[in-house]
């Protein structure tokens, strides 16, 4: 009989689990940009573009930084890597994570920021791979860059 009522309260834990994890992850999910503006953590002039603006293009000034922010999953190997950028034009700087959630291996905010240097064209090629599979990817951004002095 003691079997019944723990596979009766697992049951009931289920039940809670299945009604209100599923509304924190949509509830951050819809957060997701303005959760990285509000968090102080960057110039608020600094332009961010996000997985809305793939295949976009993007004035730049000379001097000007801009970040690229997107989901990647690290706890699993899978993160964002430059694949390719003219590196004259855009200098990629320190890539940062940001947790979204206190969930153990939810999704994070990945922060690529670049810097203008000079003017020119150049195409970011972003890929979303664990780096020791270089033949998968899952996923490819792309943003075309222009710079202007």
């Amino acid at each position: 009989m003691r079997l019944f009522n723990v596979s009766g309260k697992l049951a009931f834990l289920f039940i809670v689990l299945g009604i209100f994890l599923p509304c924190e992850i949509a509830q951050q999910a819809v957060n997701f940009p303005k959760a990285y503006a509000q968090e102080g953590s960057f110039n608020p002039d600094t332009r961010v573009f996000t997985l809305a603006n793939n295949n976009d293009g993007a004035p730049i000034r000379v001097g000007e930084t801009f970040h690229i922010v997107l989901e990647a999953n690290p706890s699993t190997g899978y993160s964002w890597h430059v694949g390719g950028v003219d590196t004259s034009i855009l200098q990629t700087g320190k890539v940062k994570f940001r947790r979204t959630s206190e969930l153990l291996g939810a999704p994070e905010e990945q922060i690529i920021p670049f810097s203008a240097l000079k003017s020119g064209n150049t195409t970011v090629d972003l890929r979303y791979m664990r780096p020791w599979e270089k033949q998968t990817r899952l996923q490819n951004y792309t943003i075309n860059v222009m710079v202007a002095e």
